[in-house]
């Protein structure tokens, strides 16, 4: 036995393969990478794989970024001239569409599952749903999130220069091509992809797998009520139907540890070959997993309720940080998809000449300084009889008409 494991020491030690310039021999560690198994450095290969992500952290990071999302305020304008002549329109003048945009989800829902296709797989998509109208147009009468995983590739035109479609597999169903202009397509712009979206979990994706792991094999041991397996070894040669005999009485008598210590013969003796619970120290792992998911979503830890060394101003400045860097930006994106890609098709439809064209969405800006710069303007324009007190109402999110009775002031 000690000769073979003397051989084993002086035997070369294989290493994981990586990439190298040094030209095919190979020296120093470069060279010693190529000799063993390569190392797994993309553990999520596709977008079925990064929605499954959703778990642990990232599910505390990306369903607290999507619910922010979801509970924003948000304003539809009617846009005329300058935009301090805007009008808000009140909600009995808003779309159906962008309230209850389908049969199985309100706006919110969209809102909020679209975030979370975009913090998971990168990307999302829209689709809207129409109708002939009698008049040889499409009228839009709803609009469907489709899973990014049911995506499987952008169809381009004969040239092969202009995006025609989108390949559609939806499970259970014929695969089919669905027209890019009935197609709101949302992402994260993919340095390698221009069609496709660049998926965060594929930043962390190393730690969240050893994240998953440890606390899978944590869970193993704890289901074995924290007992490892035992050895019991004996002085005294044994048969195989006594060692039978000897491990079906320990099984009997000694599996619970409420039953006592075991007792044994003379010359037996008992060696624990597995795990003790200080092999749980390991899961302290988990906060590096849990700081890298936070760093790439931009969220404070203080966001999820983890508060440890954190003071009051601290937590504001952190949550004043977050709302700037992770929630206004994903605020943005959606915004923009609404008013360049959603709004003109319903602007088609409209009565008067692109009349749905002057609609304008818009999310309140969740950065405390930008509503008080915006607060602090209206009162200057206010005091400067640049507006009215009904528009000063609508800028601080007020029903215009509510207290003309009280103030005797209205639009002029």
């Amino acid at each position: 036995m000690w000769r073979w494991l003397t051989k084993r020491r002086a035997a070369p030690v294989a290493l994981p393969r990586g990439s190298s310039n040094d030209g095919g021999g190979g020296t120093g560690f470069t060279g010693l990478l190529r000799r063993g198994p390569e190392l797994e450095l993309r553990p999520v290969r596709s977008r079925r794989q990064a929605l499954e992500a959703y778990a642990g952290w990232v599910a505390a990071a990306a369903g607290a970024l999507a619910q922010d999302v979801r509970a924003a305020p948000w304003d539809l304008w009617r846009r005329s001239g300058s935009k301090q002549h805007w009008r808000r329109l009140a909600e009995t003048e808003i779309p159906p569409l962008l309230l209850r945009p389908n049969g199985l989800q309100t706006w919110g829902d969209l809102l909020e599952l679209t975030q979370l296709h975009l913090d998971l797989a990168g990307e999302a998509f829209w689709h809207l749903l129409t109708e002939a109208d009698g008049r040889g147009r499409e009228k839009v009468t709803g609009l469907q999130l489709l899973y990014p995983h049911w995506i499987e590739r952008p169809v381009f035109d004969r040239d092969g220069l202009g995006l025609a479609g989108w390949r559609l597999q939806v499970p259970g169903h014929a695969p089919r091509t669905l027209p890019a202009r009935d197609v709101v397509f949302l992402r994260y712009p993919h340095p390698l992809e221009p069609l496709r979206g660049a998926s965060p979990v594929e930043a962390f994706a190393l730690s969240q797998e050893l994240d998953l792991h440890a606390r899978a094999y944590a869970g193993a041991l704890l289901r074995n009520r924290a007992t490892p397996e035992l050895v019991i070894t004996s002085e005294e040669e044994l048969t195989s139907d006594q060692a039978d005999l000897i491990r079906e009485r320990w099984l009997e008598r000694y599996r619970d540890p409420a039953s006592g210590p075991a007792v044994l013969g003379r010359g037996g003796k008992v060696q624990q070959l597995g795990g003790q619970l200080k092999d749980l120290a390991f899961l302290e792992l988990a906060q590096l997993s849990r700081d890298q998911v936070f760093a790439v979503y931009k969220l404070p830890a203080s966001k999820v309720g983890l508060t440890t060394d954190t003071n009051r101003a601290n937590a504001e400045a952190a949550d004043a940080t977050y709302k700037e860097n992770a929630v206004l930006p994903r605020l943005r994106r959606i915004e923009e998809a609404i008013n360049h890609a959603l709004l003109p098709r319903l602007a088609e439809e409209a009565a008067g000449p692109a009349d749905g064209g002057r609609l304008w969405f818009e999310f309140e800006s969740p950065v405390r300084e930008d509503r008080e710069h915006l607060l602090r303007r209206a009162g200057e324009l206010l005091a400067n009889g640049a507006i009215t007190l009904d528009r000063y109402r609508e800028l601080l999110g007020e029903d215009p008409g509510a207290a003309r009775g009280d103030a005797g002031v209205s639009e002029s």
